[in-house]
């Protein structure tokens, strides 16, 4: 068979396969090439094979030829592009060393990838990335060679002793490719034209910000980031609250907890006294934090800092919770141009205000540093939150743990902390 489906029938006189095969290829592109321009211009609901078949010139019959389904043809769209892509990615970062140049260049690529060709964009983020079939493609593993390389760059520096080796590495991909993702989508919605080498310096100073180690320092009144023992007092405790939940506590065991904690059960010891002292500390943090939580709210005493983490963990359990909306957001509305010029939009406005002048005040106050873009910063806590639904819902993963979630938001606050 060739690559059109058809019997490959050798021609008496000796007409040369090679040419054949060229011809078939050239037919093959050309399709790709209509599909790509209709797609883009229409989107993959509104596009039929007849309108790609009326631009291309190739019968519809014949397009079914090369492509069995549209689903099959649009997401064999974005492959050229992510060939030529990891190609020149991957001789960029020969004899390159370091997490720094190397998040650098690939934060920097991948926003110049996106701005050159605007069919190519329009289709990878609003019609590809909420299609079920994109992630069984070649084209999506392709962006999974490229994201992990952000991946390997990630844990080099925590190797070299650069970023902190309490970072989770697939939290801070969610942070790069869901800010690049906000970035362009608002350049396909609302023509706002960026730099990348201005957006890439932006939003790399963020990142580096949120997860290159800091000289260790006291406890301040408002608090740090949580250290590694408390964030392991935490993942125990949700594990514990899972397994008691489940078995009750008659049937649950330390070593099911440990296992479910990632943890060796000695470990367990170093902070609860017995499997009951575990099962009575479940909900205290939780109870304990959420008075302290509504006593600060209702006395009016929280300062920039407090409010933002508010502001962030709301919008962390909202992504959380209200799955449906969530999804309807993501998968949708994102996606959908009439969505910009709705009301909803418009109310969206109101949150993203209190995070701008909440910053703005954290500032003025000295709380948080002064040499970033805000609006870079919004495209970060967006991106991350956004990215990471996407993933949980297309690719069916485990909804985030409290502890990963508790983590992405001390990394967007560390991102600006002075």
């Amino acid at each position: 068979m060739d690559q059109t489906g058809s019997p490959e029938n050798i021609n008496k006189k000796g007409s040369p396969t090679g040419r054949r095969s060229s011809s078939a290829d050239k037919k093959r592109q050309l399709i790709i090439g209509s599909a790509e321009r209709i797609f883009a211009a229409r989107g993959f609901h509104d596009t039929t094979i007849a309108d790609i078949s009326n631009d291309s010139g190739v019968h519809e019959a014949s397009i079914f030829q090369y492509f069995k389904t549209k689903e099959n043809l649009i997401v064999t769209v974005p492959e050229r592009h992510l060939k030529e892509t990891l190609a020149n990615v991957t001789e960029h970062l020969q004899g390159m060393k370091g997490a720094e140049p190397k998040l650098r260049k690939l934060i920097w690529h991948q926003l110049r990838d996106l701005s050159i060709n605007k069919d190519y964009t329009s289709i990878l983020l609003r019609d590809l990335r909420t299609l079920p079939a994109f992630y069984e493609s070649s084209a999506y593993e392709m962006l999974r060679r490229y994201s992990s390389f952000a991946a390997d760059a990630i844990r080099e520096g925590i190797s070299d002793g650069d970023v902190d080796p309490e970072i989770e590495p697939v939290l801070v991909l969610d942070m790069i490719f869901g800010a690049i993702d906000s970035v362009v989508l608002r350049w396909l919605f609302f023509d706002d034209e960026y730099d990348p080498t201005d957006v890439s310096d932006q939003l790399f100073s963020l990142i580096k910000a949120a997860i290159w180690k800091r000289e260790e320092k006291a406890r301040s009144e408002n608090g740090d980031e949580p250290r590694r023992g408390e964030l392991r007092r935490r993942t125990i405790l949700q594990a514990a609250a899972e397994v008691f939940a489940q078995k009750g506590y008659g049937g649950a065991t330390i070593s099911e907890i440990a296992g479910k904690a990632g943890i060796a059960e000695a470990s367990i010891y170093q902070y609860f006294k017995s499997k009951e002292d575990l099962l009575l500390r479940v909900p205290g943090n939780w109870l304990n934090e959420l008075a302290d939580e509504v006593e600060r709210v209702f006395s009016g005493t929280l300062n920039a800092e407090e409010r933002l983490l508010n502001l962030l963990r709301r919008w962390a359990l909202d992504f959380q919770t209200r799955e449906w909306e969530t999804r309807v957001l993501i998968l949708e509305l994102y996606r959908n141009p009439a969505f910009y010029n709705s009301q909803a939009y418009r109310n969206t406005h109101r949150f993203w205000k209190l995070i701008r002048s909440t910053v703005d005040e954290g500032q003025k106050t000295g709380l948080f540093r002064q040499n970033f873009q805000i609006d870079y910063y919004l495209h970060l806590i967006q991106g991350s939150f956004d990215h990471e639904a996407l993933s949980r819902m297309m690719l069916h993963k485990r909804r985030a743990t409290v502890v990963s979630i508790e983590q992405m938001i001390n990394l967007l606050l560390r991102a600006i902390k002075v």
